[in-house]
Formats: structure tokens, C-alpha cells, sequence
């Protein structure tokens, strides 16, 4: 099913999608008959068609976690981000930092996630990689700065909270941290 997911994440519209349905050759191949057949007779034209494709998604083709990074996907478009992106930082010294918090830089630096219907909380993602704690390397923060994104030098997720000093682990891979943070999935 990630095929298809992957299709669907580079088609921004509606109407792409309806083209591709209809034009797809490979498309019967990543779904079942039936759900093949509910994306040939829906209503790509129809009133609040954006929204009754999204519930037809996620009940009837997407897993939930599939139709998450979807959803997640689309929202980080909203924003700015593009597949191949790379931020450029002339505030680094790359020996310093991790690789993959280079790559999180690269990748999601400068991105600012508004608090939309989309959204349950914001999220900015810096524009330089600060070193936080010993082991901790702060990326982005959310909620007008009182949680900081961080990663640690093996590479885990975690938030912390800047008015308690807490922290949380919350996963080894930043598209699910993001679910978590944006979708409400996670809340603290």
C-alpha cells in the first residue's frame, strides 16, 4: 500500500487525483477490486469533495498510519516543504552537529507550520541547529517556544519542556514525532 501512498502524496489536487484514477496503469495492481471500484465511481466534482476523498481514504483504503503521513505530507507541503529541499544554513559548523541533525536542517530548516484546521498545534523549524543540552541538539520548537524538538546523539526524538526541564522521548523518526505533534496524537 506505501505505492500508492507514494502516488498520492505527489498529486496536490483533486482533480491530478481524478486524472489519475482514471488514467492509471498501475493503480488496480495497488488496491483491492473493491476499493479500486470506490475510487472509480467517486465524486471527484462534488460539494466538499477535498474532504469526502480524505474520509474515503481513511476508512476504506489507507491504514491509519499510512493515511497520518498523508495527511502529514500535505500539511508540510502547505508549508513550504518540497521533496529534494535543501536549506541552506550559513549559521553551521557541520563537524559539530550529527548527521541527521544536518539532514533535519537540510531537509526542514526555516519551515514555520501555522495552527490551521489542518493542525492542532505549530511548529517552527529553526534555521540553525542549537546545541541545547550535552547530549541534546534543538531543531524546532512548538507552541511559541515553551517545547523544543530535539534530537540526541543516538539519534531519538525527544520534546522538552521549558518551563519544567522535562524530557520526553517521543520516537526515532521525525515523521511520527510530527503526527504526534500536529495531528494531537500526543498530548503531553
Amino acid at each position: 500500500m506505501s505505492e500508492l501512498l507514494n502516488y498520492l502524496n505527489k498529486l496536490d489536487s483533486i482533480d491530478k487525483i481524478e486524472n489519475w484514477v482514471y488514467e492509471s496503469t498501475e493503480l488496480e495492481s495497488l488496491v483491492s477490486a473493491n476499493q479500486y471500484q470506490l475510487l472509480l465511481e467517486f465524486n471527484y466534482k462534488g460539494k466538499d469533495s477535498n474532504k469526502k476523498f480524505e474520509n474515503l481514504i481513511r476508512r476504506k483504503i489507507l491504514s491509519e498510519q499510512e493515511f497520518q503521513l498523508w495527511k502529514l505530507n500535505k500539511v508540510l507541503i502547505k508549508s513550504g516543504w518540497y521533496k529534494g529541499r535543501e536549506f541552506k544554513s550559513h549559521k553551521i559548523n557541520s563537524g559539530f552537529y550529527s548527521k541527521k541533525a544536518l539532514e533535519i536542517l537540510k531537509e526542514y530548516g526555516g519551515l514555520k507550520i501555522n495552527q490551521t484546521n489542518d493542525v492542532f498545534r505549530d511548529i517552527e523549524f529553526l534555521d540553525e541547529l542549537v546545541h541545547f543540552d550535552k547530549d541534546y541538539v534543538k531543531f524546532g520548537m512548538t507552541e511559541n517556544t515553551y517545547v523544543s524538538l530535539l534530537i540526541n546523539s543516538k539519534n531519538e526524538f525527544h520534546y522538552s519542556f521549558d518551563i519544567t526541564e522535562e524530557y520526553r522521548y517521543a520516537g526515532d523518526c521525525l515523521k511520527y514525532v510530527l503526527v504526534k505533534l500536529l495531528f494531537a496524537q500526543d498530548p503531553w
